[in-house]
């Protein structure tokens, strides 16, 4: 088996494509219209990234120009959730501010503070946007399912109307029968020209895989796809594994096994990384550490990979790659999406395990969430982003109202 030597490439965090904040003033009856403008245009200037739709109503955010505003306040939010409150301390705006942030907190409504004067509390604001509105751009998504979940996923199948009800994304469900034979799918030579070194006639029936994938992917307007890959492998001889890889490490989040629940969770991590999850089995869990292994690894997440066989079935083809020493975070969301178990951990050393899936890695856990994922786990499959992220993902699982099962 060859070893193709590629560079870790991680990308840089993801800026929304959907950029506009809806924003609403608030002042004391009689306030200046000039003044009201000025702290707008303020505003605008430390947010440079950030398109500001002034709107009284259903805002994302209550700009505070002055005190006396609490009561107006209050009537623009109603019982939205997860209010952003911003006031620079002048004119007694940041006053008001706390005192309706006080009210809130008090009758259970989540909202978050920002004091304008602070530079520490202005780079929190641009970070909290960011998460904001890339959860909105999650919320208008479209998925895909190529085929149907797993008969094993016993824990991984939701109810595809809550999927919607949930986040009000799109699901498209494209069944085997709708589908030609595999062999009459053409070949694909961007997927030939990516795996140059291992030309064969076996890449050309995989890449076949591939090119149809991505063709669905475009027809059906797709932000992220699964697909129940063991019907290929058992009757085909072939393998969704390199094809998966290749799509997860273009931006595409690709997940196998029909695992919807996954497949949420890649594409809520990649809309607030910018990063594809590696999607892995908790193949096992002893001494404070967790093995994780799957064939489907992001390329730019590795060091180098090699091209083997598929494990379960020992046909086709899958990846083995090899991932670097550092900071990973886990994620993995619950069936009915209303609880998430987030932890990072430590790339740690050990025997490869020829008795897994390709691609391995084993990391070292926090004593608190290690006992909670050995205790109460909420699946199987978890996803794996290099890197310290779970501050990041926490605020979002917080705007979507799921709760965390971790420490």
């Amino acid at each position: 088996m060859k070893e193709e030597q590629i560079l870790v490439e991680m990308i840089p965090q993801k800026v929304s494509e959907i950029s506009d904040l809806f924003v609403c003033t608030v002042s004391a009856p009689g306030t200046e219209s000039g003044i009201v403008a000025q702290v707008r245009e303020r505003l605008i200037h430390i947010l440079p990234r950030i398109s500001c739709v002034w709107s009284d109503h259903t805002p994302e955010a209550i700009l505070f120009i002055t005190g006396g505003s609490e009561k107006a306040a209050l009537q623009r939010i109603a019982k939205r959730q997860n209010i952003l409150l911003v006031a620079y301390p002048e004119r007694n705006a940041y006053a008001a501010a706390c005192e309706v942030k006080s009210y809130l907190d008090r009758t259970g409504c989540a909202s978050h503070l920002f004091n304008l004067g602070s530079r520490d509390d202005r780079a929190a604001l641009e970070q909290m946007i960011h998460i904001r509105l890339s959860v909105k751009q999650f919320s208008q998504s479209r998925i895909g399912i190529v085929g149907a979940e797993s008969e094993w996923l016993v824990n991984s199948m939701p109810d595809t109307v809550n999927i919607r009800a949930r986040f009000g994304f799109r699901l498209v469900k494209i069944p085997w029968s709708m589908l030609d034979d595999v062999t009459s799918w053409p070949v694909s030579p961007d997927f030939l020209d990516f795996f140059e070194s291992y030309r064969s006639n076996q890449f050309e029936d995989h890449s076949r895989v591939y090119g149809k994938i991505l063709e669905i992917i475009d027809e059906n307007k797709l932000d992220a796809v699964t697909v129940e890959c063991f019907p290929l492998v058992k009757n085909q001889g072939i393998t969704a594994c390199p094809a998966l890889a290749l799509l997860n490490n273009q931006g595409i989040p690709a997940g196998c096994e029909g695992d919807l629940v996954s497949l949420t969770g890649m594409l809520l991590l990649h809309c607030l990384t910018g990063q594809v999850p590696w999607m892995a089995n908790l193949a096992g869990i002893q001494d404070g550490k967790i093995w994780l292994s799957h064939c489907t690894v992001p390329f730019s997440m590795v060091t180098g990979y090699t091209i083997t066989t598929h494990y379960e079935t020992g046909k086709g083809i899958a990846v083995q790659g090899n991932l670097p020493p550092g900071a990973y975070t886990l994620m993995r969301l619950s069936v009915d999406f209303l609880a998430a178990f987030v932890a990072e951990g430590e790339w740690c050393d050990e025997p490869y395990d020829t008795e897994a899936c390709r691609t391995q890695m084993v990391l070292k856990l926090e004593p608190g969430n290690y006992a909670e994922l050995k205790s109460h786990p909420l699946g199987n499959h978890h996803l794996i982003l290099h890197g310290k992220h779970k501050n990041t993902i926490t605020t979002a699982l917080a705007f979507l109202n799921i709760s965390l099962r971790s420490f």
